[in-house]
């Protein structure tokens, strides 16, 4: 059973979706400034690199083509400004 049969708004779920790849990359950040830690440990744990299914989940929800609720003009802003800010966040990291 999902968050939105659950009774969760669309909203909510972006937004907490949002900050918890927020949460990931600032804890990769920290991670990565740690000199006696193996880049091998933020390349390929588990906890450094689920961010990439959130955010896959937040596109999902937030720029979904099919849903009728974000087919509205501002949701589909929304979504590409939200790219632009991740892809921006992961081009200044490398």
């Amino acid at each position: 059973m999902g968050l939105l049969a659950l009774g969760f708004s669309r909203q909510r779920i972006v937004v907490v979706l949002a900050i918890a790849c927020l949460a990931v990359l600032v804890w990769r950040m920290y991670l990565a400034s740690l000199a006696e830690l193996p880049i091998e440990r933020t390349y390929y744990s588990s906890d450094t690199r689920i961010d990439s299914i959130v955010y896959g989940c937040l596109l999902a929800l937030a720029a979904n083509p099919r849903s009728a609720k974000s087919r509205n003009v501002k949701s589909i802003l929304w979504s590409r400004r939200l790219q632009l800010f991740w892809r921006q966040l992961h081009l200044s990291w490398r």
